[in-house]
């Protein structure tokens, strides 16, 4: 029989969310992963991807094949393949058809990439609108 590793889960970053997107899933996990296995269930298993683990707080990325629907996430004590195993319970979770949410980091990086191209085009616009003149929108006698 397996062993209760005690975890459960208590809530969600969001109740909504594309494949691709970041999730933390807060709860009692224990200080180390171990056989502990963060998963996304509809109608067979998905693993979620592993980006940090705490006592209280599982960062993971879902998987990008997932179709929209709704969804079970939790964590298994151990994965389903070593035999029975207990869970932390399951949330539910609703995968939109929309693409990932873009990162805030994602845009830091375009402007450390391409503040350049920011700086050429800001005077070339300039001179666009200045040569366009001033518009006179008083009638003439």
């Amino acid at each position: 029989m397996a062993e209760n590793c005690k975890i459960k889960i208590s809530s969600l970053s969001t109740q909504t969310a594309a494949p691709g997107d970041k999730l933390q899933l807060h709860g009692s996990w224990g200080e180390t992963r171990d056989t502990k296995l963060p998963v996304i269930n509809k109608g067979g298993q998905n693993e979620l991807q592993v980006l940090s683990w705490s006592a209280k707080t599982i960062d993971t990325r879902i998987p990008e094949n997932l179709s929209p629907g709704n969804y079970k996430v939790g964590v298994y004590c151990q994965p389903l393949s070593m035999g029975a195993t207990h869970s932390s319970g399951f949330l539910t979770l609703t995968i939109s058809d929309a693409p990932p949410t873009p990162e805030p980091a994602a845009y830091e990086e375009l402007l450390q990439n391409y503040w350049w191209v920011i700086l050429l085009l800001l005077p070339l616009a300039f001179l666009l609108l200045k040569s366009k003149g001033s518009v006179d929108y008083r009638k003439r006698h």
